[in-house]
């Protein structure tokens, strides 16, 4: 099995040029655009004050599709920056996998660890491709769920979620959970799991890494999520349609114009 540095390496190179899991959320926040002379006259007949329309892409939508199509034209990965809380979240995936397993006597199976190569799903799309935290399997070794795992550094943050609902826990991380579902048509269940990772620098936290009191985890069902998962390949559609007509030709297809072109698409 390849070493943790170099199965990352191949990892990012497999990620270069897609839109990954990670980064549909900022696909999904639309943005607002001027009026064109016409539909201002429409408007100010149909009595409506405002002087703007909405637009599938935001501005972080489109910094992010800059981003991808840097990927592509120069076939690297782009700068990847890695903070303490991340690194965090890495250190202690493995542990918070096992106390779910401990825990919920299940064998949940880390992406990252437990195969070859960190598991990266790109049979869906080209040019979209979904790197889940953990994969279970049933006693035919038939995939029936999936799994997603967080390990925050606020504690706070925690005892919050200790009281959320479910829908309150998945907000922040809710487009990536649902790319998930999108990745894996054949599967109806995930896991969201987090955990409250022992720190060596916290004399006062004798808890072993399995006490339960660590261990917070949602299901999620796909029945309840089917028109946002919609939603979602909708816009992952349009995305990954654009960034292939700008890898062909940038200067007549740039990224800054994605909203005019499928705002002309749209009306044709």
């Amino acid at each position: 099995m390849m070493e943790a540095e170099e199965k990352e390496k191949l990892w990012l190179m497999k990620r270069c040029g897609k839109i990954p899991f990670s980064a549909i959320g900022k696909l999904m926040v639309s943005g607002r655009r001027e009026m064109t002379p016409s539909e201002l006259d429409i408007a100010k007949k149909q009595g409506v004050k405002r002087k703007t329309v909405d637009v599938p892409f935001g501005d972080t939508a489109i910094s992010y599709l800059y981003q991808v199509a840097r990927e592509r034209r120069l076939n690297k990965p782009c700068r990847h920056i890695s903070t303490s809380d991340m690194e965090w979240g890495k250190d202690h995936e493995k542990d918070a996998i096992e106390c779910f397993n401990h825990n919920t006597f299940s064998r949940l199976m880390s992406c990252a660890d437990d195969f070859d190569e960190i598991v990266f799903v790109d049979n869906i799309y080209d040019g979209y491709g979904d790197s889940p935290d953990g994969y279970g399997f049933d006693v035919n070794g038939k995939l029936s769920y999936i799994a997603e795992v967080k390990c925050f550094t606020s504690e706070s943050k925690i005892e919050y979620l200790r009281e959320a609902t479910k829908e309150q826990a998945i907000e922040e991380y809710y487009w990536q959970l649902m790319s998930h579902f999108l990745s894996h048509p054949d599967v109806d269940k995930m896991y969201y799991i987090v955990y409250d990772g022992k720190s060596d620098d916290d004399p006062f936290d004798s808890r072993p890494v399995n006490d339960p009191s660590r261990l917070l985890y949602w299901e999620l069902n796909r029945c309840d999520y089917k028109d946002d998962i919609d939603r979602m390949e909708d816009k992952l559609q349009m995305a990954l349609a654009y960034l292939s007509l700008n890898e062909r030709d940038a200067k007549k297809y740039p990224i800054s114009k994605v909203n005019d072109y499928i705002n002309q698409a749209q009306q044709t």
